[in-house]
């Protein structure tokens, strides 16, 4: 039988364990962007925020904070939680 105590503490190495083999694992591969893939990520975010701008263009202040029920975000709020951070 394993006690509570011991339990915890063979979780807490192996919890450790994994986050150092993460950590290495990470920090291995030394990879940077090419200037062309640094480009291409530009634009994709580019032409996201304009489609995002064209889509809610025009839109009123009930259509930006209406929720389709109460665990429902709005659009202003998933703006402002997702768009802006």
């Amino acid at each position: 039988m394993v006690f509570p105590t011991k339990e915890i503490k063979i979780k807490k190495w192996l919890a450790l364990f994994l986050i150092l083999i993460v950590t290495v694992s990470m920090t291995a591969t030394d990879q940077t962007l090419t200037k062309a893939d640094r480009d291409k990520g530009g634009a994709e975010l580019e032409g996201s925020r304009q489609m995002f701008l064209d889509t809610t263009k025009g839109l009123s202040q009930a259509q930006w904070n209406f929720k389709a029920g109460p665990d429902r975000w709005s659009i202003r709020r998933m703006c402002r939680t997702h768009c802006a951070e």
